[in-house]
């Protein structure tokens, strides 16, 4: 009787030996986000990957975090609404009627995501602004739908493109089998590199 290690490669079982992750997700929870971070956290710790919580709770904290004073794992994985122009992690309130937002300018001014692959579920994430924002803000991958998914959506298509990571396959190729698996999986797109209005320098 096998375990069929031998015969299927994946990246679960280097943990036997390396320690109790193979790789570790920052993974922020704007407001609304909870349903999806709450199932998303035991799903990727199933495939041996660390995952830092980090529920928003304030203005100083989403500074921290686009700052990149707090959360320093290989992936940073953004379970905040966005609208294509901008992150909104806080609705609006007495003291802030605007709520806690950040336009694609403002998060230009604030990001520093050196060396991370940012990955979005917010509607409208994948928009060119907010595309190039990311990569200006040295990202090495941003991943992130260019349309409105659906909650449950959102929630299945990480789980699938880590566990295509968990199989050895390149990020690249995670997410391509996570696109093919349904066609609502589609709109998510993957930017790497110099931004597209910085290309020509």
């Amino acid at each position: 009787m096998t375990d069929g290690r031998t015969e299927r490669a994946s990246r679960v079982w280097e943990v036997d030996v390396n320690g109790p992750w193979w790789t570790e997700v920052d993974l922020v929870e704007g407001q609304g986000m909870s349903p999806i971070t709450h199932a998303l956290r035991p799903a990727l710790e199933v495939m041996r990957i660390g995952v830092q919580l980090w529920p928003v709770a304030n203005v100083d904290n989403v500074e921290r975090l686009l700052r990149g004073q707090d959360g320093h794992s290989p992936y940073l994985l953004l379970a905040v609404h966005a609208d294509g122009a901008g992150l909104h992690f806080l609705p609006g309130s007495v003291d802030r009627p605007e709520g806690t937002s950040y336009s694609v300018e403002v998060l230009r001014s604030v990001l520093r995501v050196t060396g991370r692959n940012v990955i979005a579920l917010g509607c409208f994430a994948g928009s060119t602004a907010m595309t190039d924002a990311f990569l200006a803000a040295g990202a090495t991958t941003y991943v992130a739908p260019r349309g409105a998914p659906f909650a449950h959506a959102a929630f299945t298509f990480v789980t699938l493109l880590f566990f295509h990571l968990t199989q050895c396959h390149s990020l690249e190729e995670a997410i391509e089998n996570a696109r093919a698996a349904h066609p609502e999986f589609e709109m998510w797109q993957m930017a790497t590199g110099v931004p597209r209005h910085l290309s020509h320098h």
